[in-house]
């Protein structure tokens, strides 16, 4: 089968915003092995989960910051909104800390919206888990931004 075309983003004219979707796939959680009861068990990341809670806020409000053109945390951002006719929409996954997590919710979530794909996907912090979210992500041609990933293998140009 051939890769699914991705549309460019959505604009239906000069003075109409383009909406870019981002996803993020990212480590809200991890799954461990409940050895007393013989089962695995999602537990949230970081202490008492407040990493997740953070990390989160964090994404949302930078998506915020941009499409308002607020620049109380990055001056860049002041006023951008009026300037750029470019605004996000935010999608968020757990990907449980696991490859295969990861690659499932990223293909259901092109496999069930086709005509409305992600424009940028962030991607995990574990290289374990970017790498195979990187071949996704390229066979739809959806660039990745994972900075906490730090393999070598990620370099191959060719590749991703």
């Amino acid at each position: 089968d051939a890769p699914v075309a991705v549309p460019p983003p959505s604009s239906g004219g000069e003075n109409e915003l383009a909406i870019l979707r981002v996803s993020a796939v990212l480590a809200f959680s991890s799954v461990q092995l409940n050895a007393a009861q013989n089962d695995t068990v999602l537990i949230p990341r970081g202490l008492d989960g407040k990493q997740v809670y953070g990390d989160l806020a964090g994404f949302l409000m930078g998506v915020h910051h941009f499409n308002n053109g607020d620049g109380s945390v990055v001056p860049e951002l002041s006023g951008i909104n009026e300037t750029c006719p470019v605004r996000f929409v935010a999608d968020f996954y757990d990907s449980e800390s696991s490859q295969n997590t990861a690659v499932d919710v990223f293909s259901r979530q092109i496999l069930e919206s086709p005509d409305r794909p992600p424009s940028i996907l962030l991607g995990a912090w574990r290289s374990a888990v970017s790498v195979p979210l990187a071949i996704l992500s390229g066979v739809y041609s959806i660039p990745q931004i994972s900075p906490l990933s730090t393999s070598t293998e990620l370099d191959d140009v060719t590749q991703y």
